[in-house]
């Protein structure tokens, strides 16, 4: 991937059809690095991590629709 792609993505302006990018859906995953990296996800910091468990959960979401 190269830093082009990498900004795009950063700042939300990737299309869903390019194939740099794959898109996996889950309730969860593990995402696993050869060393610590800094990373955010869902707006949570995460710090040198080189492990990343995440899953979704129901009780924290509530829409209204009206």
């Amino acid at each position: 991937m190269d830093l082009f792609v990498f900004g795009n993505i950063i700042s939300g302006n990737i299309s869903v059809g390019n194939d740099d990018i794959e898109i996996i859906s889950t309730d969860k995953a593990t995402i696993r690095t050869n060393f610590p990296v800094i990373s955010r996800i869902d707006g949570e910091y995460c710090e040198n991590e080189s492990e990343l468990m995440i899953k979704t959960s129901s009780k924290k979401f509530k829409v209204a629709i009206p």
